[in-house]
């Protein structure tokens, strides 16, 4: 139980932690992407509180797998598209 409540807690810091400073260096950057440019990073973050959340229930396995590799692949072939 405390294992888990460490990773919960640790998660749920790193999440800020990172939200916070990706806002404030796309603002400093004057980003004018509107909130298209914020999808990388929201997919990025989701991931980490997906995993904690499978690890909790004890959902780890293919679907959770599936998920990730479905948010990666999607933002990839946005990239490819969007160069042409």
């Amino acid at each position: 139980m405390t294992m888990e409540i460490f990773m919960g807690a640790a998660t749920i810091l790193v999440i800020t932690a990172a939200t916070v400073y990706i806002y404030k260096k796309r603002k400093s950057m004057n980003v004018k992407g509107g909130p298209k440019s914020y999808v990388t990073p929201a997919a990025f973050l989701t991931m980490p509180i997906l995993s904690l959340l499978a690890y909790l229930f004890d959902f780890v396995g293919l679907i959770s797998w599936a998920f990730f590799s479905a948010v990666i692949h999607s933002r990839l072939l946005y990239k490819i598209l969007a160069t042409y």
